[in-house]
């Protein structure tokens, strides 16, 4: 019989029917392969539809920066409203966007609808997202409204400190830098507001009694900043490092494309955590497949390229980076984010106490997407 370690256990996709059928053959004691029940799949939408809204630059608050905010919707609000979109050039300066190819000024469009109610049957919990290097706020809006869907407050935070204006030398030189746990804090602050305003769509919507933070590359450091907060009930990693030897019995999840070059490096970081912790590494995926800009690129449009032979700044290590898991050969970022909202809406439904028991977080999980193979640990 095949058996885990007590502090360990890894399961491969590409080894798992392997082990189903060792562990049948164990005698009668052991449940046959064909009626162990399938876990919970938090795959795809969840059962709510999607507001957005954007909050920022209070007195007393964020000030210099904006945050988007993806949030459960119930049907009736969102009855004869529009879906909101975003523009790629939108958080470039005016003056820089009027010299650009007009071309590349894509349309994104969000599948979630601006400013309408939050859903009565809150208030719903909460997760910080912080992003990589060159990011912003909407940039992951695909994967995140997904898991708003699921119940849960999104709000992804503009790092200027180490966004796109940073990284191609646009940011004002004169604008503050402030550290990343402070923003997150002062995010938390603007929820708060908003949801204790009558005017604001997120209004009774908001447990800020219940918060989770990420991060995705750089976004680490925002993510695991502030683990000692009472209000912080477990943190998720996305391809960062920044997780390595903290000490807290909080649970943690690290994500990763497994082409992604830390890939590596953050299973030796699941290694110095103390429970609760978990470890995904998806074949196939690389480091920018969570992000909207991944999507376009794997569908054939490498807008990137065409903006840096246009004259845009776009570093070179920068710009590796964001086709890092885009590419043809790649898994689909959107399969990708079926397997990642998965992962990250069961381990945040444990982690709030939505799920007496976690669900979707057992072994068997690791085989039950179709066409992608993956590496899964867990402890417990």
């Amino acid at each position: 019989m095949v058996r885990f370690p007590k502090a360990r256990r890894w399961i491969s996709a590409a080894w798992f029917p392997a082990l189903i059928l060792a562990v049948g053959a164990c005698g009668n004691s052991a449940t046959p392969a064909s009626s162990v029940p399938a876990p919970e799949n938090f795959a795809g939408a969840g059962p709510y539809k999607v507001g957005v809204t954007t909050l920022g630059m209070e007195p007393g608050g964020l000030y210099d920066r904006e945050v988007e905010v993806w949030y459960p919707v119930d049907d009736a609000s969102v009855a004869g409203v529009e879906l909101a979109s975003y523009r790629s050039f939108e958080v470039l300066p005016q003056a820089i966007v009027d010299i650009l190819p007009a071309d590349l000024n894509l349309e994104v469009g969000m599948d979630a609808y601006r400013d309408v109610v939050v859903s009565e049957q809150g208030p719903f919990p909460v997760l910080t997202f912080s992003h990589g290097a060159g990011g912003f706020r909407y940039a992951y809006s695909g994967f995140l409204k997904r898991v708003a869907s699921w119940g849960i407050i999104v709000v992804s935070i503009d790092h200027l400190e180490w966004g796109l204006l940073a990284q191609v030398n646009l940011r004002d030189s004169d604008a503050e830098d402030r550290e990343a746990s402070d923003v997150v804090l002062a995010t938390l602050s603007e929820l708060a507001v908003a949801s204790s305003s009558p005017s604001s769509p997120l209004y009774g919507g908001v447990d800020g009694g219940r918060v989770a933070t990420a991060g995705h590359s750089a976004g680490g450091r925002a993510a695991f900043g502030i683990p000692e907060r009472e209000e912080v009930r477990a943190m998720i990693g996305f391809a960062t490092g920044g997780a390595r030897g903290i000490e807290t019995d909080k649970p943690i999840l690290l994500l990763v494309g497994a082409e992604d070059g830390g890939a590596g490096r953050m299973e030796e970081a699941y290694e110095t955590l103390g429970p609760v912790r978990r470890f995904v590494s998806i074949d196939g995926a690389g480091h920018n497949s969570f992000t909207d800009q991944c999507d376009i690129i794997w569908g054939g449009n490498n807008f990137l390229e065409s903006l840096v032979a246009s004259g845009f700044p776009i570093p070179e290590n920068l710009l590796a980076l964001a086709i890092d898991g885009c590419e043809p050969q790649n898994l689909d970022p959107e399969v990708f984010w079926d397997v990642s909202v998965h992962f990250t809406v069961a381990h945040l439904r444990q982690a709030f106490g939505i799920d007496a028991e976690p669900i979707g977080l057992e072994d068997e999980i690791a085989s039950q997407f179709d066409g992608v193979s993956m590496t899964y640990a867990h402890d417990p």
